[in-house]
């Protein structure tokens, strides 16, 4: 599920799979470690302005600052986060999302 960062260019890669050449002349596609966060968002199920939200009030996911305005989600914290989040009934959710105690 881990989504992969291509290395050659899309005109190529889409040539390629047309011609049934994928695989051919072309590098390996290499493991992205961090996604942007329309990105991050998709992949948790989530809309990207819910992890701005999130991002602002600490309850969402970790993130990494990438540059001055760029923010990204390292696909590990991603998982963590998710598996932190799972509950196995529905009296277990409110204690284990607002702190409260059962």
């Amino acid at each position: 599920m881990s989504p992969t960062i291509p290395t050659a260019n899309k005109k190529r890669g889409l040539l390629a799979s047309a011609t049934g050449l994928a695989g051919r002349d072309q590098p390996p596609a290499v493991q992205a470690l961090v996604v942007p966060e329309e990105t991050a968002a998709s992949m948790i199920g989530l809309a990207a302005r819910t992890l701005q939200k999130q991002r602002l009030s600490g309850d969402g996911p970790p993130y990494v600052q990438l540059t001055g305005r760029k923010i990204g989600y390292p696909i590990d914290a991603l998982r963590r986060w998710v598996e932190n989040r799972t509950v196995r009934a529905t009296i277990d959710s409110g204690v284990r999302l607002t702190g409260g105690v059962a």
